[in-house]
């Protein structure tokens, strides 16, 4: 009987060690986000209040920032504060939007740079310096990197989901998903640990919290 109650308890503590890698993993994937976001949204601000040549105020633009700033800056919170759980359906479902309408922007701002009447009758040397061309080419260029970390975000909750198992797992064949035991082989624990979610930020942000002069922020002693 004891022995049960310490395996259940092993078990319950890896489960939350593996919860708090995920939620750490995605705080910093929805804060790199917001991030992003507000960057794509000030470059539009600043190329609409050129006022020789604005850029184009479309809602596309100004919707698609301001309204993925606010989704990643709250879920950003809730998460932190542990006001909701992980939804990997729901974050699968926002961030794969999210990718999609970012990689459409892209095109856009470089379809208003192509369709310019004034660019029109530039070489390619005149208009690599005019602002016009500058603007959308850096508003597109914001986009495409936000659409490459809401990828990732997409393809995070897909993998832990179990989803993208389920849809390309046969890929490979049956002679891919033979597991380690049916194969007589030993499983190399230290190798899993190594495969789990480690962000790399963490060993940076604990190191700055133990130099904050207040001990409620430090990172509590393992042991």
């Amino acid at each position: 009987m004891p022995e049960i109650t310490a395996a259940g308890s092993s078990a319950q503590a890896e489960r939350v060690r593996i919860r708090r890698q995920e939620k750490q993993a995605f705080l910093g994937m929805k804060l790199v986000e917001t991030i992003c976001c507000l960057i794509c949204a000030g470059l539009h601000i600043q190329g609409f209040l050129h006022y020789p040549e604005p850029f184009p105020h479309e809602m596309l633009f100004c919707g698609l920032y301001a309204s993925y700033f606010l989704i990643s800056f709250y879920s950003f919170v809730f998460l932190y504060k542990d006001c909701c759980a992980l939804n990997y359906a729901v974050e699968a479902v926002v961030s794969g939007g999210a990718f999609l309408l970012f990689v459409v922007s892209a095109f856009v701002s470089m379809y208003h740079a192509e369709k310019d009447i004034h660019l029109q009758y530039l070489t390619d040397e005149e208009e690599w310096y005019h602002q016009f061309f500058i603007y959308c080419r850096l508003q597109s260029l914001g986009a495409t990197i936000t659409a490459q970390m809401f990828l990732v975000h997409c393809s995070l909750a897909l993998d832990l989901a179990g989803l993208l198992d389920r849809w390309f797992g046969g890929l490979g064949g049956a002679s891919a998903r033979t597991s380690a035991v049916e194969e007589g082989l030993t499983v190399d624990a230290e190798a899993c640990g190594r495969l789990q979610i480690n962000p790399f930020w963490m060993p940076a942000v604990n190191e700055i919290r133990k130099r904050l002069p207040c001990d409620c922020a430090k990172p509590a002693a393992s042991g």
